[in-house]
């Protein structure tokens, strides 16, 4: 029995991945490499741009000063988990923020359908 909400943080690329850990029992979700790649992050242009162009094979892992495992960029560039590859285009926060309620609602209506169709 917990005792707290119970957050999950890596791999969470889009709405319908937060959709799924609310399924799963989670309270909340973080995301990480999508918001990294917004101008408001302050990240260089450089590793934004980086960033659009990744695949999950340009992800590496490597051992961070603090001695956990920490994901980059093969490039150098910044940190990037392996939902990289989910980065299409530069996007504000507030599109970005839209596009994953979207996902989230549409997932949402997925799970009703598939619900109710087994009723």
């Amino acid at each position: 029995f917990r005792s707290g909400p119970l957050a999950i943080a890596g791999g969470m690329s889009d709405g319908a991945a937060l959709w799924a850990a609310v399924c799963g029992g989670y309270d909340l979700g973080m995301f990480g490499t999508r918001f990294i790649a917004t101008p408001a992050s302050g990240a260089p242009q450089a590793w934004r741009d980086d960033m659009l162009n990744a695949t999950m094979d340009d992800v590496t892992t490597v051992t961070a000063p603090n001695g956990v495992a920490a994901s980059i960029l093969r490039s150098g560039q910044g940190s990037a988990g392996h939902t990289v590859s989910s980065v299409h285009r530069e996007m504000s926060v507030d599109e970005l923020v839209d596009a994953l309620a979207d996902d989230w609602a549409a997932a949402r209506a997925r799970t009703a359908i598939a619900l109710s169709a087994t009723e």
